[in-house]
This record gives structure tokens, C-alpha cells and sequence, in this order.
């Protein structure tokens, strides 16, 4: 069968954006996770995006643009809006705002009168977009509530959906976007990501001294992408904070590893930037352990405690929702 995975040379970036012209989808890398991406003004393209993940259609889609100015001429920007977008753009931050676009796909937002938008920090990405020359809606690259990509290769789990691949290599980060919606006084992190409570109170702190910035989880209503409690999860059952795995299990340590013990370490130096861009795929590498080798006696995933502060909390995000899952 003919591979579907292309290097994001100028020949392949045009071969992407007549896909997204004529309706078709298309995956490609960003800095945070690989991205399946459709044309945002087309009902139909986006319905491809929702089909391909199983995805739900009340959970609406991260809309991806090229700069700032392409941004506002979709959604209304308040003064802290339009400030955290100028400090952490391009970036891992996507902002929910107030949607002004009528040409919009209402299925992008699921029907709500916000839109999720953030300009990502990753040349083939920017390239696509300045290509295409309009919107991008693009989750993860995975079935939903499955591991998110960070291979191109693990975006293959889609290969019967998707016309292309665009390869970048390893995402830089590893970890999905931040998501934060700004009120009166007050900004919710619905998701956290790389760029943290810590981050964003440093660069606020001077010009918005008396905003509040808290943790704002799913309640029983989506207002945005990232809010479902089960996700990101191996096939296979997952412990965490776990300092001495079973032999029926793999283990992702966090810092050295016996020999003995059978499994990766997400950073030997406990270096949580390198845990995130490591976690997605040691689930997957563990996945394959436990479910393709015939002669493994390993049952379950087993992961080490990591740090509950900065990025680390968001790690321990993501690997709550991956625990959560009932099987």
C-alpha cells in the first residue's frame, strides 16, 4: 500500500492545501501534538475530522490560523485576550473567545457562540496555513480519547481517513495546547499545558495585577476542547504514582531505571520538559508490549510519580484523564 507519509517540502505543502481546498483532510505536525486538520469554513471537511476520531460532536474543534491578525478578523479580542496573545504568540495557548465569524463552520464550535483559536509555533504548520491561506480546524491526530500523536507514524491509526501525512519529526512539546477563557477580572485555564498558571501570572502580573487565573475543569457542559475527563488513554490499563511496578507490568520511570525492570524512563535526568515530549509515545511503546508481543507476560502500564508544579502538573493532567477510562 502506498505510505500516506510526506516530508513538508514546498511540493508537498501545495499537494496538503489542494487537499483542504477541494474538502479533503489532512494531517500535520505542531508544536504541541500532530494535528487532523480541515478546512474551518467547510461543514462537510469538518464532518470528515469528527468521523475520522469517533470524535463527539459537542466537543468542538481548536481553530488554527497564521498570525494575530487572521485571529481578530474571526473573534472578538478583550484587552487581557489581546495582550496574552501578543506575549504567547505563536505558542501552545489557545484562547476561547467570542466568535465574529459567519463563515465559520457552526460545527467547529459545536454550536456555541465561542471560538477556540491559537497560531502555532511550528514551520510546517505556518507554511500549510499561509499556503491554504484560511482557517484550519485541527484536533489531535487520534482516535478520540485515545493517546495523541507526536510521530507521524501515530497518526496512521487514521490512515483509512486521511489523504496525507505531513512528517516533522517529533513534536517539539508533547503535550496538547493550554486553554484559557478570560471573564471580568478572572482567567480559567480549562486544560494545562506548557505555557502554566506560573507563565501567564509572570507576564500578567505587571499591566493586569488584580486579575485571578484558576483551574476550571469539565462540569457537565463543554465550553471548549480539552474538557472531557476521559482521554489520552493507552489501550491497556494504567496505575500511576507507582515507586515499585509488579512484573506484570510496564513501567515509565521518572529518572533512572533498573535493568531489571522492564519499560522506559520518560527523562533519566528528571527533566519534566523532556518527560511531556516523551510521554505519548512510551504509552505507545508500552501499549505495543503488553498487546503485540505474544510471548509478554506484561498486563498493564505502570507510571512513576512526577512533580505535581509547572509542566509537571500538566503531565499528571493527562495521565489522571488516561487512568480514568473504564474498561
Amino acid at each position: 500500500m502506498e505510505s500516506k507519509i510526506f516530508q513538508p517540502n514546498n511540493k508537498n505543502i501545495l499537494k496538503a492545501s489542494k487537499i483542504l481546498q477541494e474538502g479533503g483532510i489532512v494531517v500535520f505536525p505542531t508544536e504541541t501534538v500532530y494535528g487532523i486538520g480541515a478546512n474551518a469554513l467547510n461543514d462537510k471537511a469538518v464532518e470528515k475530522i469528527y468521523a475520522a476520531k469517533k470524535r463527539p460532536q459537542n466537543n468542538p474543534l481548536i481553530v488554527h490560523v497564521e498570525n494575530l491578525e487572521c485571529a481578530r478578523s474571526i473573534a472578538h479580542f478583550s484587552e487581557i485576550e489581546l495582550f496574552l496573545a501578543e506575549n504567547f504568540w505563536p505558542g501552545p495557548l489557545t484562547l476561547v473567545l467570542n466568535n465574529s465569524s459567519q463563515e465559520i463552520s457552526k460545527k467547529v464550535t459545536a454550536g456555541l457562540r465561542t471560538i477556540a483559536i491559537r497560531v502555532p509555533k511550528n514551520a510546517t504548520a505556518i507554511s500549510l496555513l499561509k499556503t491554504f491561506g484560511k482557517p484550519i480546524a485541527a484536533p489531535s491526530a487520534n482516535i478520540s480519547g485515545e493517546v495523541s500523536p507526536t510521530l507521524a507514524t501515530h497518526a496512521l491509526d487514521l490512515k483509512n481517513d486521511v489523504e496525507m501525512i505531513l512528517d516533522g519529526d517529533y513534536c517539539e512539546i508533547g503535550l496538547e495546547s493550554t486553554i484559557l477563557k478570560c471573564g471580568e477580572g478572572k482567567i480559567d485555564i480549562l486544560r494545562e499545558g506548557s505555557v502554566t498558571r506560573k507563565n501567564i501570572k509572570k507576564v500578567i502580573s505587571f499591566d493586569f495585577p488584580k486579575i485571578e487565573i484558576s483551574l476550571q475543569y469539565s462540569g457537565k457542559e463543554i465550553i471548549s476542547p480539552g474538557q472531557l475527563l476521559t482521554h489520552y488513554s493507552p489501550k491497556s490499563n494504567l496505575r500511576l504514582n507507582v515507586l515499585e511496578p509488579s512484573k506484570e507490568e510496564v513501567y515509565l520511570a521518572f529518572g533512572s531505571k533498573e535493568d531489571s525492570i522492564e519499560g522506559f524512563s520518560l527523562s533519566e535526568n528528571k527533566i519534566l520538559t523532556e518527560a511531556a515530549r516523551n510521554l505519548y509515545n512510551y504509552l505507545r511503546l508500552a501499549d505495543e508490549m503488553i498487546l503485540e508481543d505474544p510471548n509478554s507476560n506484561k498486563k498493564s502500564i505502570a507510571v512513576a510519580p512526577i512533580p505535581n508544579y509547572d509542566l509537571g502538573a500538566s503531565i499528571n493532567d493527562r495521565l489522571l484523564r488516561a487512568s480514568t477510562l473504564k474498561r
